[in-house]
């Protein structure tokens, strides 16, 4: 029962935690003050604030008898909450963080719809204002969502498909009958961040009516500083009350529909932490303790049959997650290449080749004859296996028979660029040269390129390609058209940056390793290696070493062959892969632009910031193109994935978004088009029947009998 003040009846007590909220809290306790419905309460509890927010709330206390601040202390927010239900007078029960607003109409309506249908609990929908942009978030809303947002009336039995749908988790979003919270003793438990979802769970489950408005009366403010809510220092803190609520909701007796919304909504509300934390160790804990836990994966991948598309994506998103979390944690370990055949002293030889080779036996003895046919005979060809299971490693073996400057290596399957990063630890040239096992070299490159680096004691010497189809490509390689070869002349001596910049100013910056040769001890020193475990990171490499290169020159001439073929990395069409790989070399470039000193200049910056951007969005591209269940995959595999989501992520679902409601825009048009048309074609067949021709004819008959008769005929 509602207690009274005096003669006034206390309808609603309102809740309000706050923790170093002062910028916000005199706009939320405002928007309670001028409320239309006055028989209201607010208990303001305070979790330890040291910005002045306690001030604020104990002046509006001294000010209006109907606030009131809990004397001590209480957190975290879930305290707060369970003190404020045990303080509260009223017959209903809201709840308002203190950065938060509402409606001046809230309490009035919600409690006027709850006396009117009995019920023990009145949703609406809430709106998202993002404060550091000062503006809404378009799209953003809590509770009520989709097709519930309706005026409405459910009693138990007779709810919707969409149970856990008609409130989020978060209590705001609805008012709360005291009687009902108290004689199920429900509250908010003391552990991990999900406090609420049980609280949740219970009460949607075991309302007798649920009440619904569509009008938004809520506003809920989204700002990065935010405290309200504890840090997890575990991940059964999290899933603990997660596991708890599916337990709760099959022990209640909801009906499956009923147990696969709630799990729906409880994968989304894991993918989203796992978005935003799968980069910290709290996401990989998270990860390993739900691959653990078989019955609480079990309760949540059961009920997918009865899921709309929205939780199919979700658990698509998780199975991804934890399979990608399997497979970066059983990834064998860097390792020493195993050297396999006898190396002869390579003390001062003028050039180290490296050659990773993977799964190319088609074309690894024509590569092979380009080198050990070069002009240079002073070289060293390192050859490293990554775990090829066709006949490379017996063709490198072979050729490494008949020539002692080839050494043979051999390592698990762990990539090009970890096969590369052997090459250069192994290396003992006075310069690195890359190549790729199906490519060729013309004869003299090498001799060429050394000269051109002797005479101007260069770290980094660039040259040009040109590109050959295999004859197995099909149309659709033949498409592929790449330029390797530059167009303008450049200086044959400069520093890095500035020959970066000179060639960014033409747009002919290559990232292509074997038209460089490079000084090994240049590269060493600034301990440059490839970004393992992804493609494309010959992009990156090529950046830092271009930077870092006190002395850089370009000499105008073709001196290798690129060969475009099926199945190559370039026309692969693997979007998972590149959509990572991108990421992470814009990534390590952004991070190398960066630690650049000021006097590298700001069009060095300019063009380092756009070699950035032009990989994000790559990545972006190849993102969209992804499976959900490879959208969950890169969510486990990213030390970054918090940025990912912003810069990526984000960006793609609201594009996808703004197609999906232009098709459902396109596709209303054309159904009331259609509808359109059939009432003209039934007016048509109407206006053709024996019954509408003989109706004009009574109607001429009718009205020559009322011309004649002066009257109506009779």
């Amino acid at each position: 029962m509602a207690q009274q003040t005096g003669k006034t009846e206390i309808a609603v007590s309102v809740i309000v935690p706050f923790l170093d909220v002062a910028q916000h809290l005199t706009a939320c306790l405002r928007s309670l003050q001028g409320q239309t419905l006055t028989a209201f309460e607010v208990i303001c509890l305070d979790g330890g604030s040291q910005d002045g927010s306690r001030e604020i709330a104990r002046d509006f206390a001294a000010g209006d008898s109907r606030f009131r601040l809990a004397e001590g202390t209480f957190a975290p927010l879930a305290a707060a909450r369970n003190e404020g239900i045990r303080r509260a007078k009223g017959k209903y029960i809201a709840f308002v963080d203190g950065d938060d607003t509402v409606s001046l109409q809230m309490l009035e309506k919600t409690v006027s719809l709850a006396e009117e249908t009995e019920a023990d609990v009145v949703c609406f929908p809430c709106l998202r204002y993002d404060s550091i942009a000062d503006r809404p978030m378009p799209g953003a809303f809590y509770g009520c969502r989709g097709a519930q947002v309706r005026r409405g009336v459910f009693p138990r039995g007779e709810r919707p498909r969409e149970l856990f749908r008609l409130a989020d988790r978060k209590p705001f979003d609805r008012l709360h009958r005291a009687d009902f919270i108290r004689e199920n003793g429900l509250s908010f438990t003391m552990d991990g961040y999900y406090d609420d979802i049980v609280f949740w769970t219970v009460e949607m489950v075991r309302a007798g009516r649920i009440a619904c408005i569509p009008e938004a009366l809520y506003t809920h403010i989204r700002r990065r500083d935010s405290r309200v809510h504890s840090r997890w220092q575990d991940a059964e803190q999290l899933l603990d009350p997660v596991r708890t609520a599916l337990e709760r909701a099959e022990a209640d007796g909801c009906t499956r529909e009923e147990q696969a919304g709630l799990a729906q909504e409880t994968a989304g509300l894991l993918f989203s932490v796992l978005q935003d934390m799968a980069d910290s160790s709290f996401g990989r804990a998270l990860l390993g303790k739900l691959s653990a836990d078989g019955a609480l994966r079990d309760a949540l991948f059961r009920h997918a049959e009865r899921m709309d598309a929205a939780g199919r994506c979700a658990l698509d998103n998780i199975r991804g997650a934890l399979d990608a979390f399997a497979e970066r944690e059983g990834r064998p370990q860097w390792q020493q290449a195993r050297l396999l055949t006898q190396r002869k002293s390579a003390e001062g030889c003028r050039v180290s080749v490296i050659l990773p080779v993977y799964q190319s036996e088609l074309y690894l003895e024509e590569a092979l004859d380009s080198l050990t046919g070069q002009s240079l005979r002073d070289v060293e060809i390192l050859c490293i296996d990554d775990g090829s299971t066709d006949s490379s490693l017996e063709i490198l073996m072979r050729y490494a028979a008949g020539d002692g400057r080839i050494a043979v290596f051999s390592q698990p399957h762990l990539g090009v660029g970890d096969a590369r990063n052997a090459g250069i630890r192994e290396a003992r040239g006075e310069y690195l040269y890359f190549m790729d096992s199906d490519d060729i070299l013309e004869a003299d490159a090498l001799e060429r390129a050394v000269r051109a680096a002797d005479e101007n004691a260069l770290d980094a010497l660039y040259f040009d390609a040109e590109y050959f189809y295999d004859e197995r490509c099909g149309a659709g390689e033949r498409a592929f058209r790449p330029v390797y070869a530059r167009t303008r002349d450049y200086p044959q001596v400069t520093d890095g940056p500035a020959l970066f910049v000179a060639f960014c100013r033409q747009r002919e910056f290559f990232v292509t390793l074997w038209t460089a040769l490079y000084r090994r001890r240049s590269i060493c020193e600034a301990g440059i290696f490839f970004e393992p475990g992804i493609v494309h990171n010959d992009t990156s490499f090529t950046y830092e070493a271009l930077c870092s290169a006190k002395r850089a020159g370009y000499l105008k001439a073709k001196l290798y062959r690129r060969r475009v073929r099926p199945g190559s990395i370039i026309t692969s069409g693997d979007h998972f892969r590149s959509a990572y790989s991108f990421w992470r070399v814009g990534s390590a470039i952004d991070a190398v632009w960066r630690k650049l000193p000021p006097e590298a200049g700001e069009e060095m910056a300019w063009y380092s910031r756009r070699r950035v951007a032009l990989a994000y969005n790559a990545a972006r591209q190849d993102y969209r193109k992804c499976s959900e269940y490879d959208r969950g995959r890169m969510y486990a595999l990213l030390d970054d994935g918090g940025l990912f989501r912003k810069i990526v992520a984000e960006p793609v679902w609201q594009e996808e978004e703004r197609e999906r409601l232009a098709a459902e825009k396109d596709r209303l048009t054309e159904a009331l088009r259609q509808q359109a048309q059939e009432k003209d074609r039934e007016l048509q067949r109407i206006k053709e029947s024996r019954a509408y021709r003989l109706a004009l004819r009574l109607r001429g008959l009718y009205g020559r009998l009322f011309r004649q008769k002066g009257g109506p005929a009779r």
